[in-house]
């Protein structure tokens, strides 16, 4: 590739002394040690500079420094590839662009394992009040930097802190299997009336402001660390889900929703949806996207009714959000309010087999 007659490579990368003695071992050419103060980057010589340039033979490394007889080895990489040219032909070859299907985000690659992290968010009184909002994240053993890798948001019910959501969900053992990163969200830290300070999803419209669903403090949150995530990891951007358990299940309605570029499916479990008035914010929004779901709920829960997810599975057909072939719902006979590890690898392989249209996934 060429630019005013420079290789855009050729502009954009250094070369090390000590790469450059590397490369001129591969063609068995002694130009002696290379000692740890020798790897500063140095400049890359303008094309054709070289004593040797324009004699119809790739000088590089041998004679000419790279970079420095590019005419020659331009053409003899593209006629007459040798081992011997082979460092030339590699200095000189473009970096690969991403083809255009790739969902991947290509982040640069962060920690492995358990770790947790902390960033700035929205708060419920708008814009101008930011507050900490934390996060757990688990990478499984077989994460491969250069596959993009699904992800899994996970959120616990009223008053429920991310220390007990991996024992609870059985999710680290699902993302080893599956291979997924899972990230375990923490609710905001709040004064709540008579429950005393504690751990809350802005699920209902009248505890933040303004007071519609665009300026919930949680799509913030959420859009805040699915950046930060990104960018730390190579995240199959078609491939997001959101899950929760109650008022954290309401909340990854809310986020498959009200953030449609971003999540391509859900995993309410025990969630609610009406008392928030969620069933018929659905019934007012576009269904062109479609969103995949799986639904858990008990019959015998106490605290939930099952008669809510029973409300938004309805909805959901009712409007055309769904067809019978994006939502599975899991009407559990004696089930009471909890998790239900036992179905998450049925409801994984559903999501995950139903993933966003790349050309409506968010970069």
């Amino acid at each position: 590739m060429s630019d005013g007659g420079l290789s855009t490579r050729r502009l954009d990368v250094g070369v090390t002394r000590c790469a450059a003695w590397a490369a001129a071992m591969l063609v068995s050419v002694l130009v002696g040690g290379c000692s740890s103060d020798e790897t500063e980057t140095v400049a890359v010589p303008p094309e054709d500079s070289c004593r040797y340039a324009l004699d119809g033979v790739c000088d590089e490394p041998r004679n000419c420094a790279f970079g420095s007889d590019s005419t020659d080895c331009d053409q003899a990489c593209a006629e007459d590839y040798t081992p011997a040219i082979a460092a030339a032909c590699d200095f000189d070859e473009p970096e690969p662009e991403p083809p255009l299907d790739d969902p991947g985000s290509h982040g640069s690659g962060g920690p492995g394992g358990i770790w947790d992290g902390v960033l700035q968010a929205r708060g419920p009184s708008g814009p101008n009040e930011q507050v900490n909002r934390y996060y757990r994240i688990y990478v499984p053993p077989g994460y491969d930097p250069e596959k993009p890798t699904p992800l899994l948001y996970v959120m616990g019910g009223f008053r429920v802190h991310y220390w007990s959501l991996a024992g609870d969900t059985e999710f680290n053992r699902l993302a080893d299997l599956n291979n997924f990163i899972v990230a375990y969200l923490q609710a905001q830290w709040v004064e709540y009336g008579q429950f005393g300070w504690l751990f809350n999803w802005w699920t209902y419209r009248q505890e933040f402001s303004p007071s519609e669903w665009s300026e919930c403090p949680d799509l913030d949150y959420l859009q805040q660390l699915s950046a930060e995530l990104k960018g730390l990891y190579n995240i199959d951007r078609t491939r997001i889900f959101a899950s929760g358990h109650s008022r954290g299940g309401a909340m990854s309605a809310i986020f498959a929703f009200e953030l449609p570029q971003l999540i391509a499916g859900m995993l309410p479990t025990s969630g609610f949806f009406t008392p928030n008035d969620y069933t018929a914010r659905i019934a007012e929004l576009n269904p062109a996207r479609k969103v995949s779901a799986v639904i858990i709920h008990g019959t015998a829960d106490p605290d939930v009714p099952v008669s809510e997810s029973d409300a938004l599975h309805d909805t959901l057909l009712a409007t055309g959000h769904l067809d019978w072939e994006q939502v599975l719902y899991l009407r559990i006979p004696g089930a009471t309010h909890s998790w239900q590890p036992q179905y998450h690898q049925q409801a994984w392989t559903f999501l995950s087999e139903r993933p966003l249209p790349l050309e409506l996934a968010a970069p």
